[in-house]
């Protein structure tokens, strides 16, 4: 069983066996009251964690720090808040649970038992009442003997533990599951990188072969240096494995469906209101994207019209064009916020290294391309009808619409197209149907005839 779903496990069980032994030891009344105590210990945490983080990071060594990571970044002020915000998440986390042990613990030895002397045993009064009206039977007796309900003080006390492991390992979870989110693609990219170094190594093997001995020569420094890093990798990828194994695992999935809104709450920076979600759905989106692009970038490069396999590379490029474009149009809205607020940014350090003229050029390419505007799946799907096209020479209205719509939609592709033809269909008997098609958009239709050569 993976291990961190095996802590979870045992911390539950634990929780949960306590709970309904001290509930049974304490009764009904002051099982309630124990109960209660904890929830408000809960809700306080959250409140005080903002508060407590709020002092920390007026601390001047805290403020040295945050000001050392930023640095890089102290131009763009969206990033730069972004890496704040998950600092402060980070601390945040940390001290909500610190706070939720603490607050256990000052009020189990100082505020409960102050608050049962106001909350009396079930019986309590029934049996002080059979006392005084039959004194002789309790005569000499010390204590009045209560019957308590443990039955109903155990089932609340098993209430109350499970309330103490959701407090816990929720957060936990929630915490847990980003952290994979971010780092599975980490994992993949290091495998596709071994897989290219193997490749490299096979096909240099002398090269490779003179290295070993060089490695191994007086000193060993490089070789060292590549058992270091081969070290760091495999303690990366052993990290990743156990949080994928917890993500995995009942423990993880079922405190996440339960708690992944209370997690949500405690990882959320209430300076900036971004949550840790935002921020790893914004890391991936990000890593995603770049990915696609890449693989678009070298499509591109490589691509030949005139080619036997040119549609296969069109179909290629369009599938990639609707992985980012399905990527993007996912996010959430406060995500949307950060990546265009960041575009901003980029937009504004471009700019002020570049002429007047430049910098109208690159504010009107940078207007073009809002997250919510790059409409980068319908422009794959156009892409790849009109490779079928291409391989069955068949048009109807349906297909001309798909293709016009899909580029229609998607401002970027057009500006970027600008005055350049994409399919000359002055002579092709198919022009009908993309006349008509382009006739029916409420934009760019200047734009779209230049590109089917229809102007």
């Amino acid at each position: 069983m993976n291990l961190i779903a095996l802590v979870i496990l045992l911390f539950t069980v634990a929780c949960l066996l306590f709970g309904a032994l001290f509930g049974m030891m304490r009764g009904r009344n002051r099982s309630i009251l124990r109960l209660i105590i904890v929830l408000i210990c809960g809700v306080a945490a959250i409140f005080l964690k903002d508060v407590v983080v709020g002092i920390l990071m007026d601390l001047d060594f805290v403020k040295e720090f945050m000001a050392e990571m930023v640095t890089e970044f102290s131009e763009m002020e969206a990033l730069t808040e972004v890496i704040m915000a998950f600092i402060r998440i980070l601390f945040g986390l940390f001290v909500y649970l610190l706070l939720f042990f603490v607050l256990q613990f000052v009020t189990w030895m100082i505020v409960y038992p102050i608050c049962k002397i106001f909350v009396k045993k079930e019986g309590m009064r029934k049996a002080k009442r059979e006392a005084a009206q039959n004194p002789q039977e309790h005569q000499g007796k010390e204590k009045i003997k209560v019957k308590k309900k443990k039955g109903w003080g155990s089932l609340i006390g098993l209430g109350q533990g499970l309330l103490v492991a959701f407090f816990i390992c929720a957060p936990l979870t929630g915490f847990a599951f980003q952290a994979y989110g971010v780092l599975a693609p980490v994992k993949d990219m290091m495998a596709e990188m071994d897989n290219s170094e193997s490749a490299y190594v096979e096909e240099l093997d002398s090269v490779s072969q003179y290295n070993a001995t060089f490695d191994a020569g007086p000193g060993g420094s490089s070789s060292e240096s590549g058992s270091s890093s081969d070290s760091d990798m495999g303690m990366l990828n052993d990290i990743i494995d156990l949080l994928g194994g917890f993500v995995d695992s009942a423990p993880g999935k079922v405190f996440n469906a339960v708690g992944g809104w209370y997690a949500n709450i405690v990882t959320t920076d209430t300076e900036t209101d971004i949550s840790l979600e935002n921020i790893v759905e914004v890391i991936k989106t990000t890593s995603t994207v770049a990915n696609e692009a890449t693989n678009l970038m070298e499509l591109l490069e490589d691509f030949d019209p005139e080619a036997e396999d040119a549609t296969t590379t069109m179909r290629a490029i369009g599938d990639s064009l609707i992985k980012i474009g399905n990527t993007v149009d996912t996010m959430s809205q406060e995500g949307v916020k950060i990546m265009n607020d960041i575009l901003a940014d980029i937009e504004s350090m471009i700019t002020e290294n570049v002429d007047d003229e430049d910098a109208d050029e690159v504010e009107e390419l940078f207007n073009e391309i809002k997250v919510t505007d790059l409409k980068l799946a319908p422009a794959g799907n156009a892409i790849k009808a009109i490779a079928d096209y291409m391989d069955d020479e068949t048009m109807t209205q349906d297909k001309a619409n798909k293709i016009v719509n899909g580029i229609a939609q998607n401002k970027f592709m057009v500006t970027l197209a600008g005055e350049t033809t994409l399919m000359d269909l002055s002579e092709s008997a198919d022009r009908q149907y993309f006349e008509i098609a382009i006739a029916n958009q409420t934009q760019y239709q200047s734009e779209l005839r230049v590109m089917f050569g229809l102007a």
